[in-house]
């Protein structure tokens, strides 16, 4: 499923973003991406790997050509709720409804893969990620002190999809 081009698009103040899978020659654009990031950072190796990998997705936003976001989502085997690891976006193209649009192609593409739920961890100092998160319908289900490398504690957030956000009792 990693690789071709299939993407959608979506337009932002009159610009085009196209959302496709990643591929072997993005990794140097996602490396990039991660440097956006104080810590916790994802390596070469890891990014290339979760590229070529089936249980796993990585999505790119394009913006004139150029990498611009990036979101990584894993399906554990066994599981029917995959795990976004991370989504990181330019920090001059922000607040453009770029994070927004990738996590909805995650959604769409765990529905697709038979999940009923996304799940990710995020810090509890990211005031903008857990807004984008709530505004997207994300519910807190824990958090876990010590998560990142430099000991912050995260919040552990959950959105049922697909048929599991209809069932009766759903997300109680």
């Amino acid at each position: 499923m990693n690789g071709g081009a299939t993407g959608a698009t979506t337009g932002i103040a009159g610009e085009a973003v196209r959302l496709r899978h990643a591929e072997a020659a993005d990794v140097p654009a996602l490396v990039a991406l991660e440097r956006n990031f104080s810590g916790d950072r994802m390596s070469r190796a890891s990014l290339a790997r979760l590229v070529a990998a089936p249980a796993a997705s990585v999505w790119v936003a394009e913006l004139g050509g150029q990498v611009v976001g990036d979101a990584v989502v894993a399906y554990p085997p066994g599981s029917d709720a995959a795990r976004v690891y991370s989504l990181a976006i330019e920090p001059g193209f922000r607040r453009r409804g770029i994070a927004a649009s990738l996590m909805r192609r995650l959604e769409l593409e765990a529905v697709e893969r038979g999940c009923s739920a996304l799940r990710l961890e995020v810090r509890v100092d990211n005031v903008a990620a857990r807004r984008l998160y709530e505004a997207l319908g994300y519910e807190l289900v824990g958090t876990v002190e010590g998560f990142y490398h430099d000991r912050s504690s995260a919040l552990l957030l959950r959105k049922l999809v697909g048929a599991a956000r209809e069932a009766p009792g759903a997300g109680s």
